[in-house]
């Protein structure tokens, strides 16, 4: 059993910057005219007292102002820098000045300018220091329940996000495997107690009650290790018989889009099209409509599968059923479809082609041209699909991470991670469309493939300039990974040679 604190609890401190941000007020002015209304004769001799500035009597009504607790002339409560007369606006005073609200910001008399982190601008009034940083009070919030902070304890993940102590505790807390709900902290405490078997997470209660409140014994397993085993066995069997079927439903899709549509003639097939025949006798051959009919069922197959199956109350439901295995179930109908529509694919050689090259040299070489760029997209799919973790893509990970008691691999990644994920699951739309165009011969079924594979792709990722921004981030901290190595072997390398020039 384990007491384990999540995280650091902190708390914010706010303090008054040393300048104050007033407004000067007219009450000195409304006074005397109220006096004068009740007696006229005394209204252009009535003194209120003396001027701060300039040390002489305040006298007749609407002449002077009031602020800071202090009386000033009209023409004595000015900025210090340009002369504004600053009666009924906005001013700040700092070491005995006054300023207008340009010159304060502007003039280099504020010498060390708040900025809100949360909102980028300058924090004129109560600053809230926390995290070494500067906040308005009412910017420090829970970027989940957006709740106020100001004065409450806070904690920070690893990429900088700020939390309330119980919404941090939700969010990132680990899953009970018995009960799938979030091991929390009790009331009152930061630290959640929870027990660890198996490189499992259980609260204390449900270890209890699965093992009728008895430990095992140390020299013998647990009683639940074999089912444990055997479950784990099972899943794990599961999800690589369907990266098995998977890798070869790919392997025949490469097959079917590229290497049979560039070499037809090398596989023993038929002509790809009759250009002797003309479009209009064409389309209208039953022959062809029913092969185009038969096709369009096909691709309505497999999308229908693949939108069906991510929409999210069909994930959620499936989820509920198949737990850590719903992502393999994904795949293995994806691929499914996949061989439905490779086996029962119907091609179109009633009818002419949209372009063909079969003038020598150009029928010889542009092919191994075709070849030779299909070849290297699919290795950039290939590389994209490794760097955007396979395992979990596939659902290795989740049978993986379901036996250690982790939960959802995505749930380990950065928020920006899961949200890019969520708008763009297959980074792979140009190489795709290079593959399904760039073609010796382009027939009528396979403009048809290659529309409406292309138009599912555009339709289907939502990426936008947060999306951007976070991709950009990665790169540029992929490469300077990839060049501390170079500088390190540079720096020795100037090391050394310095050691000899010493010797």
């Amino acid at each position: 059993m384990a007491a384990a604190p999540l995280t650091a609890v902190c708390a914010a401190h706010k303090i008054r910057p040393p300048h104050s941000r007033t407004v000067g007020s007219g009450g000195t002015g409304q006074l005397g005219n109220t006096l004068q209304k009740m007696d006229p004769t005394h209204g252009a001799n009535l003194s209120f007292g003396s001027c701060t500035r300039c040390r002489k009597a305040v006298c007749g009504a609407g002449r002077a102002c009031r602020a800071m607790g202090h009386l000033f002339h009209h023409t004595c409560f000015t900025c210090s820098v340009c002369g504004k007369s600053l009666a009924g606006q906005i001013f700040y005073s700092l070491s005995g000045g006054i300023y207008c609200e340009n010159d304060f910001l502007f003039s280099g008399v504020h010498p060390a300018p708040e900025v809100c982190d949360s909102c980028g601008r300058l924090v004129m009034d109560m600053v809230l220091q926390a995290r070494g940083k500067s906040y308005h009070p009412s910017c420090f919030r829970c970027v989940i329940c957006s709740r106020s902070l100001e004065g409450q304890p806070f904690t920070v993940d690893s990429d900088g996000r700020v939390y309330c102590v119980s919404d941090y505790h939700r969010v990132r807390a680990p899953c009970c495997a018995a009960c799938r709900t979030p091991i929390l902290p009790t009331e009152g405490s930061t630290e959640s107690i929870r027990v660890v078997s198996l490189n499992r997470n259980y609260h204390v209660e449900c270890y209890r009650e699965n093992h009728r409140g008895k430990l095992p014994k140390e020299d013998s397993p647990p009683i639940e290790m074999a089912s444990v085993t055997v479950r784990g066995c099972a899943l794990g069997a599961a999800s690589l018989l369907n990266f098995a079927f998977v890798f070869v439903s790919a392997a025949d899709f490469i097959r079917f889009v590229s290497f049979r549509a560039i070499y037809h003639n090398i596989t023993g097939e038929t002509t790809l099209c009759q250009d002797s025949i003309p479009w209009t006798v064409a389309l209208r051959d039953s022959s062809v409509l029913r092969c185009l009919v038969v096709d369009v069922g096909l691709l309505a197959l497999f999308t229908t599968q693949h939108s069906l199956l991510a929409w999210s109350p069909v994930k959620r439901a499936l989820q509920s059923v198949l737990g850590a295995l719903n992502r393999t179930a994904y795949c293995f109908t994806t691929a499914l479809a996949l061989q439905i529509l490779m086996r029962y694919w119907q091609p179109v050689t009633g009818a002419p082609c949209l372009w063909s090259v079969r003038h020598a040299p150009w029928s010889i070489w542009f092919p191994l041209l075709c070849f030779s760029l299909h070849f290297l997209c699919w290795a950039i799919i290939c590389s994209i699909v490794m760097i955007f973790d396979y395992p979990e893509l596939l659902g290795i990970k989740q049978v993986y991470y379901e036996c250690l008691g982790l939960g959802d691999p995505l749930s380990h990644k950065s928020t920006q991670a899961q949200r890019f994920l969520s708008h763009l699951r297959h980074p792979v739309c140009l190489e795709l469309g290079v593959v399904l165009w760039l073609l010796p011969a382009l027939s009528l079924d396979r403009l048809l493939l290659a529309a409406t594979l292309s138009t599912y792709l555009a339709l289907a990722h939502s990426l936008d300039k947060q999306d951007l921004a976070y991709l950009c981030v990665q790169i540029k901290s992929k490469m300077q990974l990839l060049a501390e190595p170079h500088q390190r072997v540079a720096g020795s390398t100037d090391g050394n040679n310095g050691d000899r020039k010493e010797k």
